[in-house]
């Protein structure tokens, strides 16, 4: 992608809450998978869609196959 795409991807608000609730609402998804370094939309999903279940896939202090295979 060109330097713009990126810099334009910075300066754009996130648009979480939103992107939850059409999930929740409009597809009727509750349960979300976190694939990233550490459970920190985890944390910010379950505050914003109490009814949902949020499963962070790796964490920062544990081993990655084993976080992995948890989830």
């Amino acid at each position: 992608q060109s330097p713009e795409r990126w810099i334009q991807h910075l300066r754009d608000p996130v648009r979480f809450f939103e992107g939850l609730t059409r999930l929740r609402i409009g597809e009727g998804v509750d349960t979300y998978l976190e694939c990233g370094p550490d459970a920190v939309l985890s944390g910010l999903g379950a505050g914003a869609d109490e009814g949902g279940l949020f499963i962070p896939s790796l964490r920062r202090d544990q081993n990655e196959l084993l976080s992995l295979h948890r989830a």
